[in-house]
């Protein structure tokens, strides 16, 4: 090796030690900071807004499947309340007119709805408004912009980790060539926010 840097030509030489020195200060100085740089200013803004957006979707789906849940329990304590109302008429008119007894008489079946019939329709009813009285909480599905930027930031570390070289190359060619795993960082931090490492993400998790 010695012998191939003696036989080239001093310009060639000097080229040579620059360019290591200069690749040496883009890999020992410049590289940490460019990737501190990269990752604050681009990654982790791009990583907590996606997360924001699949959180407020995550939410609406869940209000909305709760609306749907407040209209068939509207149906249903509708349908309850009107066959508790008529059973409860039904029976109220046979017990003041004495047709059970007659019907009795006569060994016609009674017509006298049981208790237990009306005892469920009543229990249904009441299951169905107190679903209908509930305030629903969706706040175990949301985590706040702080807890979000942790995550996302935890996850930009993992993505970048080992990428000094990386960085290094692009800084010391001016970012004439972006290896590909420095270009990649911001996909490789959407694929480890999700990670356990990095914290839960409550509506993924609930």
């Amino acid at each position: 090796m010695l012998s191939m840097v003696r036989d080239l030509p001093d310009g060639a030489i000097g080229l040579a030690i620059a360019g290591t020195l200069h690749f040496g200060l883009c890999y020992g100085v410049l590289a940490p900071r460019a990737m501190e740089a990269h990752l604050s200013a681009e990654v982790t803004p791009i990583c907590t807004a996606a997360l924001s957006a699949e959180q407020d979707r995550a939410l609406e789906d869940a209000q909305e499947e709760y609306s749907q849940v407040r209209l068939r329990a509207q149906r249903e304590l509708g349908r309850a309340e009107t066959q508790l109302n008529a059973l409860e008429q039904v029976t109220s008119v046979y017990e003041q007119s004495g047709l059970n007894d007659l019907f009795g008489a006569l060994g016609v079946p009674t017509q006298r709805i049981s208790d237990g019939d009306l005892a469920a329709l009543r229990a249904q009813a009441d299951r169905m408004r107190s679903i209908l009285q509930s305030t629903p909480d969706f706040s175990h599905l949301t985590a706040s912009a702080g807890q979000l930027l942790q995550t996302c930031s935890c996850a930009a570390l993992q993505a970048a980790a080992g990428k000094r070289t990386s960085y290094a190359i692009s800084l010391a060619t001016f970012r004439l060539v972006q290896p590909d795993d420095v270009s990649g960082v911001t996909d490789a931090t959407l694929r480890a926010v999700g990670g356990s490492a990095c914290g839960g993400l409550p509506w993924r998790n609930s």
